[in-house]
């Protein structure tokens, strides 16, 4: 968990120019040191860094060194959105789109997707396209869900990948391509996300989508439960079982 505050907020190289009192924030974050942390992070906050606003956001969302406070963490997200940082905006939205610490509201989620999105955070495209992709709040729409995970994806996000991977090996709102879905998946493995490397370890124990191979298999079931994911685990067990 505390690594997604890390990449949320320096996906795009921001904390290669943070300043030394916003690095010693998150090396304590980092370290579990939350109290330190939230000291440094509030400082920052109060100061105009809404980079920080985020990060006390996200403590307060999930409880650490604070007790949880889903109103409070809306706050925060909002201060660091209305002040013109992304990532506010995308977990703003989350938290309309779930209804936590705001009155949920799909139609003030898709716009702060959207301007998340617009403003070049990932995970906000990312969302947006799920919005299209369920056709919450607006018309469902498969091939700009599309679109907008692939935005995500070429900027190195691996759920945006694992997504686009999904429609392209079931032909949702692009041409089915399993050889594409699979270097796609690929690509999300290689960033940590488990769930694609659990994808990748069934198609090559089943020969769904590429040629069985048990010993790639093999490969990904195991990265896949190296990374807290139970299907993986359970692939992983059964190959094993079976002498592979």
């Amino acid at each position: 968990m505390i690594k997604l505050f890390v990449g949320a907020l320096c996906v795009f190289g921001s904390c290669l120019f943070a300043g030394d009192d916003f690095k010693s924030g998150m090396a304590a974050l980092e370290k579990g040191e939350f109290q330190k942390a939230i000291n440094i992070h509030n400082k920052l906050c109060i100061a105009s860094d809404f980079r920080s606003c985020v990060i006390l956001g996200s403590m307060h969302d999930g409880g650490y060194g604070v007790k949880q406070n889903k109103f409070k963490a809306a706050e925060l997200y909002k201060l660091a959105c209305d002040n013109g940082d992304p990532t506010g905006c995308d977990m703003l939205g989350e938290k309309y789109q779930n209804g936590e610490g705001v009155e949920k509201s799909f139609g003030k989620a898709a716009g702060l997707y959207k301007k998340a999105c617009d403003s070049g955070d990932v995970r906000g495209c990312c969302n947006l396209g799920g919005m299209y992709h369920y056709g919450q709040f607006v018309k469902q729409d498969q091939q700009k869900a599309a679109q907008l995970f692939k935005k995500a994806c070429d900027r190195k996000y691996p759920e945006g990948c694992f997504n686009l991977g999904l429609y392209y090996f079931n032909g949702n709102g692009v041409v089915m391509n399993p050889e594409k879905a699979i270097d796609l998946f690929k690509q999300a493995c290689a960033g940590d996300f488990g769930s694609a490397c659990s994808n990748l370890g069934a198609i090559y124990s089943s020969g769904q989508g590429a040629k069985v191979d048990h010993k790639q298999a093999k490969h990904f079931f195991k990265k896949a439960c190296d990374l807290q994911e139970e299907a993986g685990c359970q692939g992983y067990k059964t190959l094993t079982r079976d002498g592979y």
